[in-house]
This record gives structure tokens, sequence and C-alpha cells, in this order.
């Protein structure tokens, strides 16, 4: 082989790896800088990293116990204006769980990313509710005695599975109001858990102008949560500080 064809072939080996790494970290400084915007809009604090162990502190909510590791970044924290709901401690943006080898536990196998908005709640005597996009298991899981929570919209019923050991709880929270809202804004999944409010894409990151919107549906969600569910909480002494959610 000719050494010019060679040195050639060899630069370009070398420089197509550098090539791909200086590509991502351009995209990674634009979608960081429009996540910072999104924050100024939403008056949210921002930080390249978040803070450490953010799994552990949610044990209750299996989406961020994926993988051996998992590390918050492009991180916005702050409150948000919840209207008649009071003002929410919010946190969210990226998340990525990281699986290392088992034998060194060292190099990291295989990433994956996610977006995500966690909201802390007023209320914390409420029973469990999981809401997400229907898999073909549900079919199997029917079949055996454990069939979703239908609620009153047929086409919500269709889109959504939901799951609660309280029905009753998970139909009035879901009433028709909120139902429109989930089929407008279309999330792929919410857990609501010990006074935590999980909204999240499972395995895709938004854009920033969808975590801006998925903040704006949260806010939006929250004021229609029904006044006699917030009522039955304070009853049992689930009310958390004084913050009140209630029927717009």
């Amino acid at each position: 082989m000719h050494p010019v064809l060679l040195l050639l072939l060899l630069f370009g080996a070398l420089a197509a790896p550098i090539g791909v790494f200086v590509y991502r970290a351009h995209l990674a400084g634009r979608r960081a800088e429009a996540i910072l915007e999104v924050g100024m809009r939403l008056g949210l604090r921002y930080a390249a990293e978040g803070p450490p162990g953010l799994q552990f502190r949610h044990p209750h909510l299996p989406l961020f116990h994926r993988g051996d590791r998992g590390l918050p970044y492009n991180y916005l924290e702050g409150r948000l204006d919840g209207a008649r709901a009071g003002m929410v401690d919010l946190r969210g943006g990226d998340f990525r769980c990281e699986w290392r080898d088992a034998e060194t536990g060292r190099r990291t196998t295989m990433r994956r990313h996610f977006s995500y908005w966690l909201a802390r709640l007023p209320l914390a005597g409420h029973p469990p509710v999981v809401i997400r996009g229907h898999h073909a298991l549900d079919r199997v899981a029917a079949a055996f005695g454990f069939p979703d929570i239908d609620v009153e919209s047929a086409e919500f019923s269709r889109r959504y599975h939901v799951s609660s050991p309280d029905r009753r709880f998970a139909v009035e929270l879901l009433h028709p109001r909120a139902t429109a809202l989930l089929l407008e804004a279309a999330p792929r999944y919410l857990h609501l858990q010990d006074g935590w409010l999980l909204v999240a894409e499972p395995g895709r990151r938004w854009r920033a102008a969808e975590l801006e919107r998925m903040a704006l549906f949260l806010r939006a969600f929250l004021r229609l949560w029904p006044a006699h569910l917030q009522e039955a909480a304070e009853r049992t002494g689930g009310v958390e500080g004084s913050a009140v959610v209630t029927r717009a």
C-alpha cells in the first residue's frame, strides 16, 4: 500500500472517533443550554449534575433503580406555583442509568437515559397509583385475574394501564377532567406514592420544549386534584406542610 494512502487511512481512523466525541459534546452543550432556559422560565435552579444518591432517597420509585448506578444531570430544582395546590417542591431533568461489568464492577457496559419530573405533594396519606401505557404482558396478567383499573373514559382505558391497591381512590383521582388532560398531554408514565408524584419518559429523553410542557402538565394535573380526596387525607393526618390541593 502506498505510504500516503496508509497515512490517510490512519488519520481517518483516528479522526473519526474524535469527531464523534466533539459532535456529541456539542449536542450535549446545546441541550444543557436549552434546559437552563426552561429552568429560567419556570423559576427553577439549574445544575449540570444533580445530587448523588437520588435513587436511595426514593426507594419507592423503581424507575430510579434500574442498573447499578443512577446519575441525575441537567438538573432543575425549585418550587412550582400550583395555584390552589400551593407551592410544590419540584425537581427534574435528565437521569442516566449505568450497568457495570459483573466481574470488575468498574467498566460501564451499558447506559440508558430518560427525562423526568418529581414533585413532592402536600398530601402524603394517599395510596399508590401507577399510570402507564399498555404492553403485551397486561393481557396475560388480566387472564390470571390481575386486570387494570378502568375509568369512565373508554379512550383513556384503551391507552393507559392503571394499577393501585385502592381502586376507588384511583377512579376518583382520574375523573373526566383529569383523564382529558392526560390524553392531551400524553405522558408515558406516572407514579404516585408516599407523597411524591413522578412523571417520566422511560427509555427516552424529552426535548427541552417537552420538558417544559410536562412541567406545565404536572401543575395543571395538581390543580385538578379532587377536593374530597384532600379532605380524606386531612382527616387521616396525611397533609404535609400548609399547602392544599383542591379542585380548580
